[in-house]
């Protein structure tokens, strides 16, 4: 063969192998990725032509359905409550794909991941959509508790069990109603999505698992726990009566709120939620281990939650970081300073 045929022939053998590989990478390694990717309009589309299962609460309010429609898509998503689970169970939409609830059990509401069973075998020989039902421990009397009690004021409303960590109720104000992103006009779901963008309020975040706050005196459960277990705190400690305290490493005196006096035994500053005792409660704990305690708490860890996108708490700085400034960490102690706390994960502290 002649020598330039026969490296010309090399030449396309190897660019068929690349072909090859690149389309064995693209179909098997990362299938799972591209398929999952919010740009992806394949899987969008391939999900809303198609009936879903309901998605309900514990005590049996439809949150949730799929209603035939005479469109081209055949089925349409429905949300009965409007905005008042929204940010939870998210919505299903043409535009931008699935969220909240939807996206994360799409495979049950589709019945894509639901185990086949001898009962299921007449549905599935006749082709019949095979869905699930996504039961929430959300309450539908605790939710709309938690919306009427926020009054319409910006913030977020966690209920949970206590005993197990179910969450009852999560709401979070300003909210939206999930219909107008989910309708087939696909125009119409653009404009409400930019308003809804647009809005410096941030509606379409989920407050109370996707963002941060300084949590404040709530943070005073955090230093009394850390304080007790490391023996800083005991029910005999006793804090002076005063109106400021100056911290290592600064000038400036920590003050209790409205520069108040304020003192007594552990239960009275804590009733009280007195500034100056947790904020020396730190810096007698010291940095490395009120940051070792700290940590036990879940802080800097993913919260252990269905829902996709959290956010994560933050305590604000390292144990070398506090060495060279007790005063940060005296500040840090009462819940001000760099402290950054999730509302969600503050209700699992508590």
């Amino acid at each position: 063969m002649n020598r330039a045929i026969r490296r010309v022939a090399y030449v396309v053998v190897g660019l068929m192998l690349v072909i090859v590989g690149q389309l064995t990478y693209l179909q098997f390694i990362d299938a799972k990725t591209l398929q999952n990717d919010p740009r992806n309009s394949r899987t969008a589309l391939r999900d809303v032509n198609r009936p879903r299962g309901e998605i309900v609460s514990a005590d049996g309010e439809i949150l949730a359905r799929s209603v035939r429609v005479g469109d081209q898509y055949g089925w349409q998503r429905l949300y009965p409550a409007k905005d008042l689970y929204a940010q939870t169970v998210g919505y299903q939409s043409v535009v931008v794909g699935s969220v909240g609830i939807e996206k994360a059990y799409d495979g049950w509401l589709t019945g894509r991941s639901l185990p086949a069973t001898v009962k299921d075998l007449p549905s599935i020989l006749s082709k019949q959509p095979r869905v699930g039902t996504v039961v929430l421990n959300i309450d539908s009397r605790a939710q709309a508790a938690a919306r009427e009690a926020l009054g319409g004021q910006r913030g977020s409303v966690v209920v949970m069990d206590p005993r197990t960590g179910a969450v009852l109720a999560m709401y979070s104000n300003p909210t939206f109603d999930p219909n107008k992103v989910a309708t087939h006009d696909a125009g119409a779901a653009n404009d409400y999505l930019n308003e809804l963008n647009n809005d410096p309020r941030k509606p379409l975040l989920a407050n109370a698992y996707q963002e941060r706050y300084m949590p404040g005196s709530t943070f005073k459960i955090v230093t009394t726990t850390v304080g007790l277990e490391t023996g800083a705190l005991n029910a005999l400690s006793v804090f002076p009566n005063e109106r400021a305290w100056t911290p290592p490493n600064t000038t400036k005196p920590i003050r209790n709120y409205g520069k108040k006096v304020c003192g007594g035994d552990l239960a009275e500053v804590f009733r009280r939620s007195c500034n100056i005792p947790f904020a020396q409660t730190a810096v007698t704990v010291g940095p490395s281990l009120f940051l070792n305690g700290v940590n036990k708490f879940g802080f800097d860890e993913k919260i252990p939650f269905d829902l996709p996108n959290g956010a994560v708490s933050t305590f604000g700085g390292t144990a070398a970081d506090f060495d060279s400034s007790l005063a940060l960490l005296a500040i840090n102690g009462f819940g001000q300073g760099q402290v950054q706390v999730v509302p969600l994960h503050m209700a699992l502290i508590a």
